[in-house]
């Protein structure tokens, strides 16, 4: 790891959202890990004077974009940095105090380590704590894996970590995904999973480590709630729609090994499932050629997930609007 300071850059990215933005910034500056050690950038879509005041007097890069991308403000939170090591985080989450410091001597202890994920902490719309659920929680503090993955095996053991989802759980070395940058910023959706994908195929290392060092907030815009019944169905649906682009682009990588070509395929039937579980024109026949792709995932996989999804989508055969409004119910649960 070069000597160089900052070691480790903390991109935030937020589009219109306003009311979160300085409580992400503050848990970063409150952080146990020396100030002078990282720096802090804030990928965004507006001005705002309160907010771009505060930042310029606590010495934080703004990046303003017009672009909407997930992807694009990612994109060029990574050229803009100049850390070792890229903490993400989401303008409406938040980093438990020693978040850096642990990412720091994780990289630090594992050189060759290019990605690292960790636990969550569920909190609600005001910032307090739901309840702890660490996603690695009941499979071991900490798992290293060597990489790229060539063993099937070792990926159906990888999935029980869920080291693919939500990007304010991951870090990642600057220099090894630099050169996936502009393809980064040409994916809209699910870029947590791109980022897995990407890291599952570079020579090195990667850790799933269950401390719960992000802090998750649960609210509307995070669980697709709406007043509507109908455009809750549309705005999930669209957004699996999105994510079957997202993961079916990364089929252009260059040199992907057999186990990530094997990942894709799984995803595309996971999400595959998911849209179609919100299409109410979609006919019985569809779904029961879906429900039977997704069975044939469970078999290979053996990750109850699949299983999981498979059952719903069954029973959405039968009933598909009582399907969605029991998940909106349960939805709205979750934020209440």
């Amino acid at each position: 790891m070069n000597r160089k300071l900052p070691v480790i850059s903390v991109v935030i990215t937020a589009h219109d959202r306003k009311q979160y933005l300085l409580n992400a910034v503050n848990s970063i500056l409150n952080q146990t890990f020396k100030r002078d050690l990282f720096e802090i950038l804030v990928v965004k879509n507006y001005k705002d004077p309160v907010i771009d005041d505060y930042l310029k007097d606590h010495g934080i890069k703004g990046v303003l974009t017009e672009e909407s991308s997930f992807g694009v403000k990612l994109a060029l939170g990574i050229k803009a940095s100049s850390g070792d090591i890229i903490s993400f985080l989401d303008d409406d989450d938040s980093f438990t105090p020693d978040k850096l410091e642990r990412v720091f001597k994780s990289f630090s202890e594992n050189t060759d380590m290019n990605y690292f994920h960790n636990g969550i902490v569920l909190m609600n719309e005001n910032g307090s704590i739901k309840r702890d659920k660490g996603e690695l929680e009941g499979h071991g503090p900490i798992n290293i894996l060597k990489t790229p993955i060539g063993n099937f095996s070792e990926l159906r053991d990888l999935s029980k970590y869920r080291g693919d989802w939500y990007m304010s759980c991951i870090s990642i070395k600057r220099d090894s995904f630099l050169p996936f940058a502009d393809f980064i910023g040409s994916i809209s959706a699910s870029l947590d999973r791109i980022f897995f994908i990407i890291s599952i195929n570079l020579p090195g290392l990667i850790m799933m480590d269950s401390r719960r060092l992000t802090q998750y907030r649960l609210h509307q815009s995070t669980t697709g709630l709406k007043s509507e019944f109908s455009d809750y169905c549309n705005r999930k649906m669209g957004f699996f729609k999105r994510t079957l682009n997202s993961i079916q682009a990364a089929e252009s990588l260059q040199e992907l090994s057999v186990v990530s070509k094997e990942y894709i395929s799984f995803q595309m039937a996971h999400n595959e499932a998911n849209k179609m579980l919100y299409d109410l024109n979609s006919s019985r026949l569809k779904r029961s050629r879906v429900l039977v792709s997704l069975l044939r995932t469970y078999n290979k996989t053996k990750d109850r997930i699949y299983l999981l999804i498979g059952s719903i989508l069954l029973f959405s055969i039968v009933s598909p609007k009582s399907v969605i409004f029991i998940h909106y119910l349960y939805q709205f649960s979750r934020i209440t």
